[in-house]
């Protein structure tokens, strides 16, 4: 269970990963040069922690429902039925009740001892098992419910964040850009200012004739 969980956790960070278009990971790796072409190191930091802070944004909740389903799973397979139990009955499904009944034989005697192991007998054992076998549709519902609203939740998440990141990106590119224009511009000045003012700077004696 812990593997699958590890899993998942490995498949959704690829997932977020890759729910960045290949446009915006080249517009990250563009912010970090100047327009001169020269690498920065401080807006590389910068688009890293913007980086890191869209994984970490999208993550958490994921971590977080994660960890409430590694709860709920554990504490329903050893309370209530094992995980193994479970699969069993659902590869037997049959659609007439009576048949699926019929196919359950082994995984109700199996139940039987499990409840047996947790101290529930006789009247009690019989009323779960009725709840159970009445009840598994709406059980399977609330599931899917909140498989799928888990789902819509982390799809809307990526999103916004996504866009987020995006807008981001964008506002700190224009914000270089800018940067950069007016540091070039002013060593631009700078250069013209030095070169009309070389002259004038230079070795006032360079030009004599050198005594013999």
């Amino acid at each position: 269970m812990l593997l699958g969980m590890f899993a998942s956790i490995v498949v959704c960070t690829c997932i977020v990963a890759c729910s960045l278009p290949a446009e915006g990971w080249r517009m990250v790796r563009a912010n970090c040069y100047r327009l001169d072409g020269s690498w920065s190191d401080n807006r590389y930091r910068r688009e890293r922690a913007a980086i890191l802070n869209y994984l970490t944004t999208i993550l958490v909740p994921i971590l977080l429902v994660g960890s409430t389903v590694f709860v709920g799973a554990t504490l329903i397979f050893t309370h209530v039925m094992p995980a193994g139990l479970i699969v069993r009955s659902v590869k037997d499904f049959n659609i007439d009740p009576a048949v699926w009944r019929e196919n359950l034989k082994d995984e109700r005697a199996e139940y039987t001892a499990f409840q047996k192991q947790r101290g529930i007998e006789g009247e009690r054992a019989q009323k779960i098992q009725s709840g159970l076998w009445h009840g598994w549709p709406v059980y399977a519902g609330v599931a899917l419910l909140l498989g799928t609203c888990a789902t819509l939740g982390f799809v809307r998440c990526a999103r916004a964040g996504v866009i987020e990141l995006a807008a981001g990106i964008r506002k700190r590119r224009a914000v270089y850009a800018r940067g950069d224009v007016f540091r070039m511009a002013r060593a631009a000045e700078e250069a013209m200012q030095s070169e009309i003012e070389g002259p004038a700077t230079d070795d006032p004696d360079k030009d004599e004739p050198q005594a013999v």
